[in-house]
């Protein structure tokens, strides 16, 4: 006798697998790469700074740039997936030269406007409170990916035998990467009290939101009625908010 069919599962021959997004490395490689990244990012706030020396005159700041490294490093330990997809939507792709753009600007332009007392906001307590946030961020960005192991991945896609998310954080939630991403960034530019920085944070926010339409689009395609269901007793970012 037949076991019934889990409604959460796709099989592995329902669809041919397409080309590679990104070749194949292996997770040395990874790490490195994501840690180099992070680096640049970090640099780049140095530079707004004036240098190391008025950079680190304020610990938070350094505090704040050595999650960030942390954080990227341990991403791919965590499950962040680049091999192929069984389908995937790429309507959405042309936010990540946007982001990429902002990103750096935001990463010199709060450490600029820190150092000149430009455009800044509030005390030394926003200080603590973004890196509270970013640090919340990291947390929840990565149980978030390490929940769903190799079926992350930054792209719109589903992976081989890719099965449906529902329990831990996604019992209440069903896109908690996204929000720890946007408490990565306004806690960042909170770490250095740039008004600036936060607006461009709220700007790239709202680029990734644009992103859950067609990732619950390819997810409500596939998984069907579990899918929806599964819309109707969670909420999108922020359990009883959004």
């Amino acid at each position: 006798m037949n076991e019934p069919k889990n409604p959460y599962d796709i099989p592995s021959n329902s669809r041919a697998a397409i080309t590679d997004i990104l070749p194949r490395v292996n997770l040395a490689a990874l790490i490195f790469l994501a840690a180099l990244l992070a680096l640049g990012f970090i640099a780049l706030a140095i530079l707004g700074s004036g240098g190391w020396a008025q950079f680190a005159r304020n610990p938070l700041r350094p505090a704040v740039a050595i999650a960030l490294l942390l954080f990227a490093a341990a991403t791919p330990i965590c499950g962040c997936h680049i091999s192929p997809a069984i389908e995937q939507d790429r309507s959405n792709d042309w936010i990540f030269p946007l982001l990429l753009a902002m990103g750096l600007l935001m990463g010199w332009l709060s450490a600029y406007c820190d150092q000149h007392n430009r455009w800044t906001i509030g005390s030394s307590a926003i200080r603590y409170a973004g890196l509270i946030a970013f640090l919340a961020g990291v947390a929840l960005r990565l149980a978030a990916i390490r929940t769903l192991g190799q079926r992350f991945t930054v792209w719109v896609a589903i992976q081989q035998d890719h099965q449906l998310e529902t329990s831990g954080l996604y019992r209440w939630v069903r896109h908690p990467s996204y929000t720890g991403a946007i408490l990565n960034l306004v806690g960042w530019a909170m770490v250095f009290r740039s008004l600036a920085g936060i607006l461009l944070a709220i700007a790239m926010s709202q680029l990734l939101i644009t992103r859950i339409t067609p990732e619950e689009t390819l997810l409500k395609n596939t998984f069907g009625h579990a899918y929806t269901a599964y819309q109707k007793r969670s909420w999108k970012l922020l359990p009883f908010v959004f």
